[in-house]
């Protein structure tokens, strides 16, 4: 198992043994700040690897909602989700990735991010109307030899989602509108 499942599944045990000296927010609290905490972080470039992998990550925050709620093991997640107010995780990693991007295209960004997520107007010598905000999505053979890559899928994920969305003036306005847009 991998090691990150392995941490979240400890600390899930953790919740499981504490939950009935704990009320509800302070339950959701703990799942806040020690067991999401752990989830995102480098989200955004782990979010890349295997379908399968990813898999095992996304079926913790269903057990914590579980735990939390103290459901039946077959209680449908998606209505647990909604009883606690959380967003899907992978949403979440995703508005994490979006930010990013919205940091390099608003100039806060480290140097090695703007030589992974390139503009078209940085290549193309022809201007276009949104040769800023969209991105080249590098070229790949198949999902297996590199479509997969943080730059790809953050690329294609970017250049999907709406010209208003990336238009707005700030990040927590971007922030805001990815969340409803998802």
């Amino acid at each position: 198992m991998h090691p990150q499942c392995t941490k979240l599944s400890q600390r899930i045990s953790v919740l499981r043994k504490i939950r009935r000296s704990l009320p509800l927010d302070q339950r959701k609290l703990y799942y806040n700040a020690i067991i999401k905490q752990t989830m995102l972080y480098a989200s955004t470039v782990w979010t890349s690897c295997s379908a399968e992998n990813l898999q095992r990550v996304f079926k913790l925050p269903k057990r914590a909602a579980r735990v939390i709620l103290n459901a039946d093991t077959k209680a449908n997640s998606v209505q647990l989700f909604r009883k606690l107010d959380w967003v899907p995780f992978y949403h979440e990693a995703n508005v994490n990735r979006l930010s990013m991007v919205y940091k390099r295209l608003s100039g806060g960004c480290p140097y090695y991010l703007s030589q992974i997520l390139i503009r078209n107007a940085d290549i193309n010598e022809r201007s276009s109307r949104h040769g800023l905000l969209n991105l080249v999505c590098l070229r790949f053979k198949r999902e297996t030899e590199g479509g997969r890559s943080f730059s790809v899928s953050t690329t294609r994920l970017w250049n999907r989602i709406p010209l208003y969305i990336r238009n707005k003036p700030s990040l927590v306005g971007f922030k805001k509108a990815i969340f409803l847009f998802f």
